[in-house]
């Protein structure tokens, strides 16, 4: 899967007349930068299920710190990013070949969003990470 880049800007806009009400959004066909995505969390202040295709740069972290930051996102309970690789993170991966979540970014995000039960992220929809939390503790699944 390769999402539609050169987009998410006139997607973002088209979110911002519609979003407000959105409970459910996939927006894993448009590459979206982290500064959409935090635009589409403004918006979109009830949605609970949440699918994006982010621009990478450096790691996961970039945009799990924008879902909850400000309260914008706060609701989601289940969040799936498709992570798109840049240049220079592609050649990282290709050394290490994992691109993992810290724990750290786990914790600091169910701080922010209380009701997330799950985290899924995938490079491109392959080497997939699946989180969920059971009680205050989170569980990759394997």
């Amino acid at each position: 899967m390769r999402p539609v880049s050169g987009e998410g800007e006139a997607f973002v806009e088209r979110i911002e007349n519609l979003g407000e009400g959105l409970i459910l959004l996939d927006a894993t066909m448009f590459e979206l930068s982290v500064g959409e995505v935090e635009k589409v969390l403004e918006v979109c202040k009830g949605v609970k299920i949440l699918s994006v295709s982010v621009g990478l740069v450096n790691g996961w972290g970039e945009v799990l710190n924008v879902v909850g930051k400000e309260g914008k996102g706060a609701a989601v309970e289940q969040l799936e990013i498709v992570g798109v690789p840049g240049e220079e993170l592609v050649e990282r991966l290709k050394g290490s070949g994992e691109l993992v979540v810290e724990k750290g970014e786990l914790d600091a995000l169910g701080v922010r969003c209380k009701g997330l039960k799950t985290l899924k992220v995938s490079i491109l929809r392959t080497r997939m990470e699946f989180w969920y939390k059971v009680g205050e503790e989170w569980v990759k699944k394997t």
